[in-house]
């Protein structure tokens, strides 16, 4: 009976802890570009909440996304193109990412004026960073 006992608590302690160690990875695993945009500029993505939020001078929440955001846009500059130039992806998702931190810093004053313009440029820069790295969809 022990022996049953003691062999059943070891094996429910590595399953505890090899859930652990499974959510921990993917806790730390970078996003992929799909998932940064989706995450980003998805139909309730941090580009909607925060659009929204600016409107409404939800500044607590516009905030928390921009935070976000910002992380996002880190993670898309360690991201691998499979189309386009290293050089280009380097230039572009820099430029993306000092945007949102715009943004962010924009968020973190309460600026509505300065985190539109930060917005309007964000969304202006989409077709060149497209155009250069998104593979066509195939039909």
């Amino acid at each position: 009976m022990n022996r049953m006992f003691l062999l059943t608590s070891a094996l429910a302690l590595a399953i505890i802890v090899s859930s652990n160690v499974i959510g921990a990875d993917d806790k730390d695993k970078t996003p992929s570009i799909k998932e940064v945009m989706e995450t980003a500029h998805g139909e309730a993505g941090l580009k909607a909440k925060i659009t929204k939020g600016v409107a409404a001078e939800e500044w607590d929440d516009v905030q928390a996304a921009a935070k976000d955001w910002v992380k996002q846009a880190n993670a898309l500059s360690k991201g691998k193109p499979t189309k386009g130039k290293a050089a280009s992806w380097k230039k572009l998702t820099t430029a993306y990412e000092k945007n949102v931190k715009t943004l962010a810093a924009a968020a973190e004053k309460k600026d509505g004026d300065a985190a539109k313009a930060a917005l309007k440029t964000i969304n202006t820069s989409c077709g060149g960073c497209h155009g250069a790295h998104k593979p066509k969809k195939e039909s």
